[in-house]
């Protein structure tokens, strides 16, 4: 993708475009003004010549057209013959341009916007090199990154004027200490998150209604209903190798009152009986409080249709990738709602219990990075607790798991009746059983940031007991008391 960003201004106040008028350059800059809404529609109606996909992004000042030109510029020569022809557009209509090219939206936008001084000119242009996006952003204050007013202010109060020494940081202490959209606009601009904007001319709704004469007031009516508009919705799609991934089911009252829902998918789908279920399994949560003379379904999400290779022994697939676990996971959510059933994700958090969240599983998985894996551990110093004849580690050592399998919903205090002077514990109580220590690894110390207000401060270790079981200790060190978190598999 290649996104053409556009920034432009009348030459004159209240003039539309190509009327001539005889002013200085700098008389003309000066009194440049935003495009209103009627002429900004116009004016993407003349660009569309250069791209089919096209759309206005921001508003007021901030507010540029926006084109993809990834698919179109080798029509016209390559990007630099595209460029040419742009600047002969925008001087036929007596407008100020300044235009940036990128990979991305946030990094064209953002060198549109911030990327020269203020200097009046009737055409500016940079191309940013495919892949070179973190370059042409580390000079631009961190405003071009289209943050909210206060993560700005709080970005400068630290010192943060301009983006380049925010890139080397580390992701999980810019994501403790700084709000979401600092690490979403950051890789939306070097491309690690894509990011859309709304077209122009929006891509064609794919619905279907059904209006009754008088009205209905049974689930079994609309269900009937629902039955002979999806053969009509799903067509034009099947045609297209496309399914359905988000499905808006509308029903109109007799007061002309409007009750929606939407039923999400894991996988796109044309197969009508399996949304008609899902429909009829969503329609047990809500009541029809007065009778309806409409209904409309509409495609909110579309998506091109997975084709999968077919195994010889399906019951070794696994079952994320298997038809039957989406569709449980399909009925579950719509049953008991999306927020209800979730996967589980690792978060970036020193604090092992914190160090994950659950996330819907009908919900685009997200890939910014602001939920990055564990914390990498430091090197451990290995200490022996056992004496001679003592029985071996097996052949994975403890140290090369950096976390238990199983961590325990809480930390289990314990009473540790032997400490070796550098902190490994030989022996402790644990439910009523006495364990020893034959070997132990740590520590590793854990401390949150002070931040989040009073700090705690763990020393953690991995030690093997004399059961072949490898369990993960710590002591708390404000209190020195023990605490058992977590086993080994």
């Amino acid at each position: 993708m290649r996104i053409l960003c556009l920034r432009l201004r009348l030459r004159h106040d209240g003039e539309p475009p190509g009327r001539e008028r005889t002013a200085s350059l700098h008389h003309a800059a000066a009194r440049a003004t935003v495009p209103d809404g009627a002429l900004r529609a116009r004016l993407a109606d003349d660009v569309e010549e250069f791209s089919p996909l096209i759309g206005w992004v921001g508003a007021g000042e901030s507010a540029s057209l926006c084109l993809d030109v990834g698919p179109t510029a080798h029509g016209f020569g390559g990007e630099a013959a595209l460029v040419e022809r742009l600047r002969a557009w925008t001087e036929q209509r007596r407008l100020l341009a300044t235009v940036a090219l990128a990979d991305t939206l946030g990094a064209a936008w953002a060198v549109a916007h911030c990327g020269e001084s203020e200097e009046p000119a009737t055409w500016r242009c940079r191309v940013i090199p495919p892949g070179r996006q973190a370059a042409a952003l580390a000079t631009l204050p961190v405003a071009a990154l289209r943050l909210s007013f206060g993560t700005t202010a709080l970005l400068q109060e630290l010192g943060f004027s301009h983006i380049g020494p925010l890139l080397p940081l580390p992701r999980e202490a810019l994501a403790e200490r700084f709000p979401p959209e600092l690490l979403l606009r950051i890789d939306q601009a070097l491309g690690k998150v894509p990011e859309l904007f709304a077209a122009h001319r929006p891509l064609p709704v794919w619905e279907a209604k059904l209006a009754w004469e008088g009205s209905i007031a049974s689930a079994e009516s609309l269900v009937a209903a629902w039955q002979h508009l999806l053969p009509q919705l799903l067509e034009p799609l099947r045609q297209r190798g496309r399914g359905v991934a988000r499905l808006l089911a509308e029903q109109t009252g007799e007061s002309h009152t409007l009750r929606r829902f939407v039923v999400g998918l894991l996988r796109p789908t044309l197969d009508a009986d399996h949304l008609l279920g899902l429909l009829q399994l969503r329609l047990e949560t809500e009541r029809l409080r007065e009778p309806i003379v409409g209904t409309r379904l509409a495609v909110l999400e579309e998506s091109p249709l997975a084709v999968q290779q077919q195994v010889l022994f399906a019951d070794l697939a696994p079952p994320v990738e298997s038809q039957a676990w989406a569709t449980l996971v399909e009925r579950l959510s719509g049953r008991l709602g999306h927020e209800a059933v979730v996967r589980v994700r690792p978060r970036a958090d020193h604090q092992p219990e914190r160090a994950w969240q659950g996330v819907p599983w009908l919900q685009p998985r997200e890939t910014n990075g602001a939920t990055n894996g564990p914390v990498k551990a430091s090197p451990l110093r290995k200490r022996s607790a056992s004496r001679q004849g003592a029985p071996a580690a097996d052949a994975v050592p403890s140290h090369a798991l950096p976390r238990p399998t199983l961590l325990l919903p809480r930390p289990q205090p314990i009473r540790v009746f032997a400490v070796a002077p550098q902190g490994h514990p030989h022996r402790f109580e644990s439910g009523g059983r006495e364990q020893q220590v034959v070997e132990s690894w740590g520590p590793e110390r854990l401390e949150t940031g002070w931040w989040r207000g009073p700090s705690l401060r763990r020393d953690y270790f991995r030690a093997l007991l004399d059961d072949g079981r490898r369990c993960w200790l710590f002591r708390e060190l404000r209190s020195g008391r023990w605490f058992l978190h977590g086993w080994f598999d």
